[in-house]
């Protein structure tokens, strides 16, 4: 297979398999302290590793526009879209260039980069603009946190403190034992060595 076609096949795949996340973590309920159900990281994560920074965090912004596009909860956020792509961009750039062969030690810099970067700055600007456009009832813990004197980023960002990282370690576990299944390695393996993708 052409490196094109190659990518072009991959890129499908990550894209579908995107989009399929992001609308079952939309499906899924909320938990009381632990936020909604969220495998959006571990995605986002995969995308990077496997395909690289710029390939991966198109593929991850596409993942998070299309279904909110063409499945709406709200207003549309680009800034919660610019997050994923930044997390498979971090993801893509720890595993292409960090000075280790260690996949745990990697995605611990992804994660915990995504984390200060996307999840407590991107993603909280963007549902701190979403809940001034109307969208309070998907945020009661922010009000109450308003309530008690906080102002409005602040507020997101601490109850995105207490929430994600409990779904971010569990997607971190995940995608670490996804990375290292032997299928995974193989295909990786062979993929990589012809096309130098990482």
């Amino acid at each position: 297979m052409s490196k094109k076609a190659y990518l072009i096949t991959l890129t499908a795949v990550l894209a579908a398999m995107g989009i399929a996340l992001n609308l079952l973590s939309s499906a899924m309920p909320r938990i009381d302290t632990f936020g909604r159900i969220s495998l959006v990281y571990a995605f986002c994560f995969l995308a990077g590793a496997l395909v690289g920074p710029w390939f991966g965090s198109g593929i991850a912004a596409l993942a998070d526009f299309l279904p909110a596009i063409l499945f709406p909860e709200g207003p549309f956020m680009p800034l919660i879209t610019l997050s994923n792509a930044v997390m498979a961009l971090i993801a893509g750039l720890m595993f292409r260039h960090l000075k280790t062969k260690s996949v745990a030690v990697k995605l611990v810099f992804t994660a915990v980069l995504s984390f200060i970067f996307c999840t407590l700055g991107l993603t909280a600007a963007g549902e701190s603009l979403l809940y001034n456009m109307g969208m309070q009832a998907y945020y009661p813990t922010t009000t109450m946190l308003i309530n008690m004197g906080l102002p409005l980023f602040l507020a997101t960002v601490v109850r995105k403190a207490m929430t994600q990282w409990f779904w971010l370690t569990l997607n971190v576990v995940l995608t670490f034992f996804i990375l290292k299944s032997p299928s995974v390695i193989r295909f990786v393996a062979s993929k990589t060595n012809k096309h130098k993708l990482t």
